[in-house]
C-alpha cells in the first residue's frame, strides 16, 4: 500500500493488518528514523526489538552493533543475536531491522524528503538511515529481500549447486508465487525474470 498518510493512518492501517493477521507471529521492518517510537508509544502491545535486545546483549555487543557508519561486519552480529536471541509472538508486533521467524512481514517505508526531515531533527546521519534501508534488509534467517521496481520488497528463498539452481519468490503486487528448481545450475534466475516480465 502506498501513498501519503498521517501518522494516525499508518497506525490505523497497521493496526487492520495485525487484526487480520492477529494468530500469526508479525514482524515490521523499518530503518530508523521512521516515527517507531511515536507508534509505540500510542500502541502498547506493539514490542520495539530495541527494548528487547538491550535485555539480551552484553554492553560489548551493544557498544560493537551501535557503531558508524554501518558495516557489513556489524550486520552479521545483530543478525545472528536476533535470529538466536528474539522471538515474536501472536498479538505482540514486532518492530525491527531485519528479518526473523515469522508468518507475516510488513515493511514501513517512508519517502526520503520524509526521512531527510526526520534524520534531521535527531541528528541521525541521513546517508546513514539510507544505508541501512538499502544494505540490511537485503538477508536475514534464510530469506531474501528485494525492492521491486514498485518499490515493494519481495521476499525469495534461492540456491544453486553444480548442476542445479532453486528460487521462489512472492509478487505482493501481483499477488503470484514463483517457484523454479532447475537442472541447470545458473539459469533459475533468468527464467523467474522472464516470467515476470510476462505477467
Amino acid at each position: 500500500m502506498t501513498g501519503k498518510f498521517s501518522i494516525n493512518d499508518t497506525i490505523n492501517t497497521l493496526e487492520a493488518i495485525f487484526e487480520k493477521h492477529k494468530n500469526d507471529r508479525i514482524i515490521v521492518l523499518s530503518t530508523t528514523c521512521v516515527g517507531k517510537s511515536t507508534m509505540i508509544m500510542q500502541m502498547p502491545h506493539w514490542v520495539d526489538v530495541d527494548n528487547l535486545l538491550g535485555k539480551c546483549m552484553t554492553k560489548e555487543e551493544i557498544t560493537f552493533c551501535s557503531q558508524v557508519p554501518w558495516t557489513e561486519e556489524i550486520g552479521e552480529v545483530y543478525e545472528k543475536i536476533m535470529n538466536e536471541r528474539i522471538k515474536v509472538y501472536p498479538g505482540h508486533p514486532l518492530f525491527c531491522s531485519c528479518v526473523i521467524e515469522c508468518e507475516v512481514i510488513v515493511y514501513l517505508d517512508i519517502s526520503n524528503e520524509i526521512l531527510f526531515s526526520h534524520c534531521k531533527k535527531r541528528n541521525v546521519d541521513f546517508n546513514y538511515a539510507l544505508q541501512i534501508d538499502d544494505d540490511y534488509y537485503s538477508y536475514g534467517y534464510g530469506i531474501w529481500l528485494k525492492k521491486t521496481k514498485e518499490g515493494i520488497l519481495e521476499p525469495f528463498f534461492q540456491g544453486s549447486d553444480p548442476g542445479v539452481s532453486f528460487i521462489s519468490s512472492y509478487n505482493k503486487n501481483k499477488k503470484i508465487n514463483i517457484t523454479i528448481i532447475s537442472n541447470f545450475g545458473n539459469n533459475a534466475w533468468e527464467m523467474k525474470n522472464k516470467i515476470m516480465e510476462k505477467i
